[in-house]
């Protein structure tokens, strides 16, 4: 896995595995194939991510270099909190709901309360 944290022109900062990277040529700028982004946004109280392509039918996109202001190699905070929400996507992905905690067994009920804690204690900026 390549993860990197990328922080783009817009403000948005990225948490994303690379998997290809296309050089600038007479079509277009510099391009790196970005797998399963997720947005990382400041709370008041640590961080928080959502998915980045909420409604597209690819876990993948293109994006292109003018777009980002830098790329650095994700530290051990952020490869352990995009595995955690790559979890629960899979999770989600695979069609496991819950009405309540009663439908949960104990392991998916301890996954939640470590990702919920990690968020909260997570490094602020």
């Amino acid at each position: 896995m390549n993860l990197m944290h990328i922080k783009l022109r817009s403000g948005e900062e990225l948490v994303a595995d690379i998997i290809n990277q296309k050089m600038a040529d007479e079509d277009g700028p510099a391009c790196l194939l970005l797998s399963k982004p997720i947005h990382v946004i400041p709370t008041g109280s640590g961080i928080s991510a959502r998915e980045w392509l909420y409604f597209s039918e690819t876990n993948e996109v293109w994006l292109s270099v003018n777009d980002m202001m830098y790329v650095n190699e994700a530290n051990e905070d952020a490869i352990e909190f995009y595995e955690r929400i790559n979890l629960m996507r899979e999770d989600h992905d695979s069609g496991k709901k819950y009405d309540s905690l009663e439908d949960m067994d104990m392991d998916d009920i301890r996954e939640l309360f470590d990702t919920l804690v990690e968020s909260k204690n997570s490094i602020k900026h």
